[in-house]
């Protein structure tokens, strides 16, 4: 857990240091399970940060929300936006995330790979293939600076 703190304080505190860039908060809405046999907490208020250091579309980011087992989740790590128009933009990100238990892990902290589709650059999907369970989640982006 230790890691992810860590991981999550310094996407949050680049912005605090650096020259150029910039920075973004996205609240996280909730989510979207496939598999619909387990009642999932779909609602996962949280925040994101995340921050370009450049224009090039790659950046950091870290935060927490609450998880689909109702329990805090914090995420931090990288990813990479491509703008495909003026409407659409693709991505990824890979980092650890805390909140999870997973019967085949015994590790508090967890790696994440996500992809992202952006719509009218404000409103996230994620999508998080899962071993067992993957996970679709919405965010929408409230501020920039």
């Amino acid at each position: 857990m230790q890691i992810s703190k860590l991981l999550s304080s310094i996407a949050l505190a680049l912005p605090l240091v650096a020259n150029a860039g910039t920075t973004s908060l996205n609240l996280v809405i909730g989510s979207y399970h496939l598999d619909r046999e387990y009642a999932y907490n779909e609602v996962n208020p949280g925040a994101i940060v995340k921050y370009y250091p450049q224009d090039e579309g790659f950046y950091f980011y870290g935060g927490g929300y609450k998880n689909s087992f109702s329990r805090t989740s914090l995420a931090g790590g990288v990813g990479q936006d491509y703008k495909i128009n003026e409407y659409l933009t693709m991505g990824w990100s890979v980092g650890l995330v805390t909140g999870y238990e997973v019967d085949y892990i015994d590790s508090p902290v967890l790696p994440q790979i996500s992809g992202t589709i952006t719509v009218m650059d404000r409103l996230n999907i994620i999508a998080v293939p899962a071993v067992k369970d993957s996970v679709i989640g919405f965010s929408i982006k409230v501020g920039e600076w």
